[in-house]
């Protein structure tokens, strides 16, 4: 009795190898690194835009208190809350704002009726203090004298 021996047969290379598979995982775990170690830049300049909206908004509420009104004993303190808005007591705010008289008057260089304007001109001191951080932040408006 003859046997035929056994077929040897050849199959193409299938997969990948393991160095292969180590290569891929250090590409892919490099790259998600890389985009985890970003995260805490992008959210500290998201919240640092939401605080230059925030002040943007709370100052423009202010020159339009003085858009309506006279600037005359101009003092008061609001609260603000993380919209923007005001509120009616301390409690709960985010934000504190104390508006007062600045002592700076505006000088126009070359202006030959400088002093005039003086009288038409007020500046108004905006001081709003971050109460979570304790940071504050100085900002002076100029506003017409007789609130037109």
């Amino acid at each position: 009795m003859n046997l035929p021996f056994p077929r040897k047969t050849t199959f193409p290379q299938r997969g990948f190898s393991l160095v292969e598979v180590t290569i891929a995982i250090g590409l892919v775990s490099f790259a998600v690194l890389s985009v985890v170690g970003l995260l805490p830049v992008g959210l500290g300049a998201l919240k640092d835009s939401r605080t230059q909206m925030l002040e943007t908004q709370i100052l423009n509420g202010v020159a339009a208190q003085g858009a309506v009104g006279k600037y005359d004993n101009l003092a008061f303190t609001n609260w603000y809350d993380a919209e923007g808005q005001i509120l009616t007591r301390q409690a709960g705010a985010l934000y504190k704002v104390t508006v007062s008289d600045a002592t700076v008057q505006p000088v126009f260089p070359g202006s030959s009726n400088a002093f005039t304007m003086r009288s038409s001109l007020k500046a108004v001191r905006v001081e709003i203090t971050d109460l979570q951080t304790r940071a504050g932040k100085t900002n002076v408006l100029w506003v017409s004298q007789s609130g037109k």
